[in-house]
């Protein structure tokens, strides 16, 4: 969330950044001035603060007061009300703040929102979280346990669920059904392991859009793969969307940088043979288990205990987490047509 925070006080910046508070009248003004003042202090936290001091003076609780009665109160006022700013009897004084958690991080996303709705400068906010059952907070040199990866993520749900609730804020969040299914409080669930796989004609056109926005400019997508090649890695990435822009954007890479033409199938196919030698060197353990289950012909693999697979190059690449288990992996079908170039062994 802090992450988030960041990002949305750039854009918040930015937004204002074109705003002449002398054109202002008293109440913009004390939105302005507030809601800066305080994302400068909370910013603070970003660089090591353990506590700061936001000032409130008098003259901005009158201003901002003037507002009381406006449909809904402003953020900006709730939250000094709440922190009991402006009741004292001097001209200016501090509330101090402390190290903030995902909840009140998502409390200042809103507040930086409500402000830049109030003065006119954003009409709506959407906020994609991407695997959000993945995310866990950098653990440094120790591994958090499970049950304490579940708790950051029921934290962030929590704190997403108080943004989504926030005026002209929409969070979109992708997670897998496992995550989904576990009694989260979300407002709309649309779960895509139930519909029908993505056609290889319209994984073929999202490939086409692809190319033309992040490949070559002077360039035609036709020019790297022919249609039946594109047709192909549908299939063999299960027809997941984001596995087979992924394994096209490895066979694309590669082919500027070594292999030569003609990229048919068999190219395409030798691509992920070096990668999966490759991975034999850099990630030994996690290759190993995977081979050892693609010849016993078994197209998942079961790791209750260490995970050989997470932040690993294979893990989207090779192999990926199953939507309905922890600890549970499915083999992408690629492998099956490339491990005998890398072991020399036959199928079991």
């Amino acid at each position: 969330m802090r992450m988030l925070f960041d990002q949305a006080r750039d854009l918040f910046l930015d937004c204002l950044a074109q705003v002449d508070p002398a054109q202002l009248d008293d109440i913009g003004q004390a939105w302005f001035s507030r809601t800066i003042d305080l994302m400068e202090q909370v910013a603070r936290f970003s660089s090591g603060a353990n506590q700061v001091q936001w000032k409130v003076s008098r003259q901005d609780q009158s201003q901002l007061g003037l507002d009381v009665r406006a449909t809904p109160v402003p953020k900006i006022l709730q939250f000094q009300m709440r922190m009991g700013a402006g009741r004292g009897q001097g001209e200016e004084e501090s509330v101090t703040l402390g190290v903030p958690g995902p909840d009140a991080y998502a409390e200042y996303i809103g507040i930086m929102v409500d402000t830049l709705l109030r003065l006119k400068r954003l009409d709506h906010l959407l906020i994609l979280v991407d695997d959000a059952d993945l995310l866990v907070v950098d653990a440094g040199d120790r591994e958090y346990g499970e049950g304490e990866r579940t708790g950051q993520r029921s934290q962030l749900a929590d704190a997403l669920l108080a943004l989504y609730r926030c005026r002209g804020i929409d969070v979109l969040l992708t997670a897998r059904s496992l995550y989904a299914r576990s009694k989260k409080e979300f407002h709309t669930l649309v779960d895509l392991s139930w519909h029908s796989p993505m056609p290889e004609e319209t994984l073929a056109e999202i490939y086409g859009v692809h190319m033309v926005t992040f490949g070559p400019r002077d360039g035609d997508p036709g020019d790297f793969l022919p249609s039946p090649v594109v047709a192909e890695a549908a299939r063999l990435a299960n027809h997941l969307p984001g596995l087979f822009l992924q394994h096209l954007r490895i066979a694309y890479e590669r082919s500027v940088r070594e292999l030569p033409f003609p990229r048919d199938i068999d190219w395409y196919l030798e691509v992920f043979r070096q990668r999966l030698r490759e991975m034999l060197r850099i990630s030994p353990d996690g290759t190993n288990v995977l081979l050892e289950a693609i010849r016993n012909n078994r197209m998942e693999i079961s790791v209750p205990g260490s995970d050989p697979f997470y932040g690993s190059d294979l893990d989207n690449e090779f192999v990926i987490q199953s939507y309905y288990a922890h600890g549970l992996y499915e083999i992408v079908p690629l492998v099956s047509r490339i491990w005998q170039g890398v072991t020399g062994h036959e199928p079991a």
